[in-house]
């Protein structure tokens, strides 16, 4: 009987099986680099700007705005006057960088899934982490904002500002 008709050892079957299914557990699918990715989160949510009467308290006009500031490789965005039911059960964003964009999608969740039949002003807090220095097209949109707040922002020459758009009839858009 010769060394070739020995059944092999476990070792050497265990050694087979490592030297086949390493270079297997490497390979995966990549994304490809210009894909969206989401690089930021809702940090938290002010509001409803209704007083007790229902009325609107807080708020001076009817202005949508955004409000940015660039501090240590992290962009913080204000969102304020963004619209939505008066009864919420909480508010999801969704922030993403494709290329030179930056998109922002906000969205309710409503109480027992219903919500109420008023809507409410909230201001709320985002954060985009480490985009890199240049420019940006930054577009936000909301549930109830009759288009998305679209703005050109350079964070080199212009780390920090606010753009504004006006709004009517509140809170953006036709009855409920």
């Amino acid at each position: 009987m010769s060394r070739f008709d020995e059944k092999p050892g476990p070792i050497y079957v265990a050694l087979v099986i490592l030297i086949v299914a390493f270079p297997l557990a490497g390979c995966s699918k990549s994304t490809p680099i210009d894909s969206a990715e989401t690089y930021g989160e809702l940090l938290g949510s002010h509001g409803c700007k209704l007083d007790e009467g229902n009325t609107l308290a807080a708020v001076s006009s009817n202005e949508e705005c955004l409000e940015w500031d660039l501090q240590a490789g992290v962009l913080s965005l204000t969102h304020v006057n963004s619209a939505f039911n008066c009864c919420i059960d909480f508010v999801t964003a969704e922030v993403l960088i494709e290329g030179n964009s930056i998109t922002v999608i906000e969205q309710e969740r409503l109480e027992q899934g219903q919500g109420c039949l008023c809507r409410c002003l909230y201001d709320l807090d985002l954060v985009v982490y480490d985009p890199p220095a240049g420019q940006y097209f930054l577009s936000l949109s909301g549930p109830y904002s009759p288009s998305p707040l679209d703005l050109s922002i350079d964070l080199v020459g212009q780390p920090s500002g606010r753009y504004c758009v006006d709004r009517d009839p509140y809170p953006w858009g036709e009855g409920i």
